[in-house]
């Protein structure tokens, strides 16, 4: 599976983000394989080697869409973990639905 980038991830964080406040942690090269159902890359690519973003406030995590992707745990005791995510597609770029609606948590607004 070699197929040209048609679709981007960009995660802003708004808190920087540490060991603590747990990064986001990628499979190398998992776009370039048939990503199968959600919630299985993990398990599947396990030999894959991993890499977690950590990153001051503000500063943009960028990724093919296709790779494969995850929060690790916010451990800290008080802080929680904002971001702005941004999906963006050529016009031509195929419409996929791969997760569920779900209802999302609202977090109380903060000054940062």
């Amino acid at each position: 599976m070699n197929e040209k980038v048609d679709r981007l991830n960009v995660f802003v964080p708004l808190v920087a983000i540490t060991d603590q406040t747990g990064g986001t942690e990628m499979k190398t090269r998992s776009h370039l394989h048939n990503n199968g159902a959600r919630g299985t890359a993990f398990e599947g690519y396990k030999d894959l080697p991993s890499i977690t973003a950590y990153v001051e406030a503000g500063t943009p995590i960028i990724m093919d869409y296709r790779v494969w992707h995850r929060g690790l745990a916010n451990t800290s005791e008080s802080t929680v973990r904002p971001l702005l995510y941004f999906k963006y597609a050529k016009m031509t770029a195929p419409v996929v639905v791969n997760a569920p609606t779900k209802k999302r948590k609202r977090i109380t607004p903060m000054v940062v």
